[in-house]
C-alpha cells in the first residue's frame, strides 16, 4: 500500500501518541464503561487511571467475596460514591518482539508521570 511501511502504527488515537501494543499513552490509555443503573450514577466520569487487574477485586466485592494477594483494588467505591483510590504505582510489561517495537518494553505510571523502558 503506499505510504505504508512496516513501522506505520497500526491505529491512530488523536493526539495520543502511538496505539495498540505500545506502552505509551495511545497504547495503554483505554475507555472503560460500567453500567450498572442500580448502584452507579447514568454519565459518571473518572479520570482516575485503572488497570485490568482491578477487575478482580472489583467483581468479588460486588460478590462479597474475599480475594487474597492480589495487586489490583476495588473501584466499587470510585464508582458508586465520590470516593478515591489510594495513590499507587501501575506497571506494564511487554516481554516480545514485535514488528510495530521491535523490543520488549515495561512501563511504571505513579500519577501524572509515567517512565517507559
Amino acid at each position: 500500500m503506499p505510504g505504508y511501511d512496516k513501522h506505520t502504527p497500526p491505529t491512530d488515537n488523536g493526539i495520543l501518541k502511538d496505539g495498540k501494543g505500545y506502552l505509551s499513552e495511545g497504547g495503554i490509555r483505554e475507555p472503560f464503561i460500567f453500567r450498572w443503573p442500580a448502584r452507579i450514577p447514568a454519565g459518571k466520569i473518572i479520570d482516575t487511571p485503572i488497570i485490568s487487574h482491578d477487575l478482580l477485586p472489583t467483581y468479588a466485592e460486588i460478590l462479597n467475596l474475599t480475594v487474597q494477594h492480589t495487586d489490583g483494588a476495588s473501584l466499587l467505591p470510585l464508582l458508586t460514591t465520590s470516593g478515591k483510590l489510594a495513590e499507587r504505582s501501575l506497571y506494564w510489561h511487554h516481554p516480545h518482539y514485535s514488528p510495530q517495537r521491535g523490543r520488549p518494553q515495561a512501563a511504571i505510571r505513579q500519577g501524572d508521570f509515567k517512565l517507559v523502558y
